[in-house]
């Protein structure tokens, strides 16, 4: 597993790992491997199983309720992941550590439409590291969503910005704030870099939307037509289309 690692054959190193753990399975660098490698390759069902089995052995290992926490997060089981996270950030030892448990748990909570304590996680996050680009987008991103505390927000995705100014992720997420302050002719500037430079759709579908505020409508339904291209588009994006209107 070691030399297929070192090879760059990462993903191959897996299963030798596995077959490590199979003889030996009190080796938690092994298993310390095999997680993080599941979770670089998106591997989440995986990593579900994986971890629980590592749990048993290692309770008292505050990564691997992080690496828990995010694969539940991942496969949208929302209050396992919160579960996992919350008796897990008992063992993060620094700031760091204690902003990447609390930004998870923001995502968690808001998944599970708990966003009291989803705020109050991002806070907690940023308070622990004002630097945690995760937590200054997916907070940012989250209230525009809900039109809560846009100011807020603003102040997030601008600091984001500083940030990471020629990140399109993060100029989107910018202008999204921007635009549901109304602020659409400052939010176009934003959409469009972000765009221009992205292969994401709802990025292109947002600049859409901005040129569709702004009476761009032409153009704005060139935008929601090459958004649909990319992967699969959501039922909103083609009502839009075929009623060549914006919908909230």
């Amino acid at each position: 597993g070691d030399v297929l690692f070192q090879l760059g054959s990462r993903k191959e190193s897996i299963k030798y790992y596995l077959r490590a753990t199979n003889i030996n399975p009190d080796n938690f660098a092994v298993w310390q491997n095999i997680l993080s490698l599941e979770a670089e390759f998106g591997m989440w069902d995986s990593l579900v199983v994986h971890v629980d089995l590592a749990l048993d052995l290692f309770p008292n290992q505050g990564a691997l309720y992080y690496f828990g926490g995010t694969a539940n997060l991942r496969k949208e089981n929302f209050q396992k992941s919160v579960n996992l996270l919350e008796f897990g950030k008992r063992y993060a030892l620094n700031d760091e550590l204690k902003s990447a448990f609390n930004g998870q748990l923001g995502d968690a909570y808001n998944g599970l439409k708990n966003y009291p304590k989803s705020d109050q996680a991002y806070e907690a996050a940023l308070k622990e590291n004002p630097a945690n680009e995760h937590v200054l987008n997916n907070y940012s991103y989250f209230l525009s969503l809900r039109k809560a505390k846009l100011e807020r927000a603003l102040e997030l995705s601008s600091a984001l910005l500083k940030l990471k100014p020629n990140n399109p992720n993060y100029q989107d997420t910018h202008g999204w704030v921007l635009f549901n302050m109304g602020k659409f002719k400052e939010s176009k500037k934003f959409l469009q870099k972000a765009a221009l430079d992205s292969k994401e759709a709802t990025t292109i579908e947002h600049f859409g939307d901005v040129l569709f505020k702004l009476g761009e409508k032409d153009e704005a339904l060139t935008q929601w037509e090459l958004a649909a291209t990319v992967g699969t588009p959501g039922e909103m994006l083609l009502k839009k289309i075929a009623d060549k209107k914006y919908y909230e």
